[in-house]
């Protein structure tokens, strides 16, 4: 048998204008934005050890089963974790309506994960890396406000919104999601 081969088991979300692999982890691992031929944000999916994903984990996942099915007739990822004590869900999509008059689509460049407690006081680990423009360079960051993170380089912006506080580190933070019941974050791109 040749070299190891990995399995690659991924739901897809979109909006036709481009599109996001998530992992049953939790970890979304790839994402072209605002196009399918744009520059990558998330490219874990080439690189597991040094490409940026954006995850939300359960804390002591090996204690969960996980199940992924897409929400009837849509292209709503949902992503169920269950351990003895707790359940919860992610919900991924991309947004993507009919204009009014049925003529043409909106496809706003954003990705929403929504985090659905359903039972017990599940932590979640929440990992967030981005690169922009085909580089692993350190990107500039700040706090906008109490919910927004901006990733820059050069004119290319990141916003990263969400109901909860941002981690002073931007990057990883453990959340008891008791405390949050349901929260939800919105990645979205922009041009200067």
């Amino acid at each position: 048998m040749g070299p190891k081969t990995q399995l690659l088991n991924y739901g897809l979300i979109g909006n036709g204008q481009t599109c996001a692999l998530v992992s049953r982890e939790g970890s979304m691992d790839w994402l072209c934005m605002p196009a399918f031929d744009s520059s990558f944000v998330f490219d874990k999916l080439l690189d597991a050890e040094n490409g940026a994903c954006f995850s939300i984990q359960p804390v002591n996942m090996d204690r969960y089963s996980v199940q992924q099915a897409y929400e009837k007739n849509s292209n709503v990822l949902i992503t169920t974790y269950q351990s003895a004590k707790d359940t919860f869900r992610i919900h991924d999509f991309m947004p993507r309506w009919e204009i009014w008059d049925g003529s043409r689509a909106h496809a706003p460049m954003e990705v929403y994960r929504y985090v659905e407690v359903l039972a017990g006081e599940p932590e979640v680990t929440i990992h967030f890396q981005c690169h922009l423009n085909y580089t692993n360079d350190t990107l500039q960051s700040s706090i906008l406000d109490h919910a927004t993170i901006l990733f820059q380089r050069e004119t290319e912006k990141l916003y990263l919104t969400s109901d909860i506080s941002p981690p002073r580190h931007h990057h990883a933070a453990t959340h008891p999601a008791k405390s949050i019941g349901i929260f939800c974050f919105v990645l979205r791109r922009t041009r200067s």
